[in-house]
């Protein structure tokens, strides 16, 4: 997984982040993992993600209506 990147704005141009990611995608191939990168909403770090080759992969998202009748049932309950 990739959990946490960054970087200093004065080496931002070196490439020394994508190096380090590619290693550790290599290195999660080399043992028959997969590599996560856990995704994200900014257009600039999707697009970088992009350029090793990952897809997207929607993911749902839950939530939960608490209708009327149920906030009645609840209060009844206690």
């Amino acid at each position: 997984y990739y959990l946490l990147g960054a970087s200093d704005p004065e080496y931002r141009n070196t490439g020394g982040s994508s190096l380090l990611l590619d290693e550790a995608i290599a290195y999660a191939i080399g043992r028959g993992k997969a590599f996560n990168f856990e995704g994200s909403m900014d257009q600039g770090i999707e697009s970088f993600f992009r350029s090793f080759g990952s897809e997207q992969m929607p993911l749902m998202k839950l939530s939960l209506n608490r209708s009327l009748a149920m906030r009645l049932y609840d209060l009844i309950k206690r």
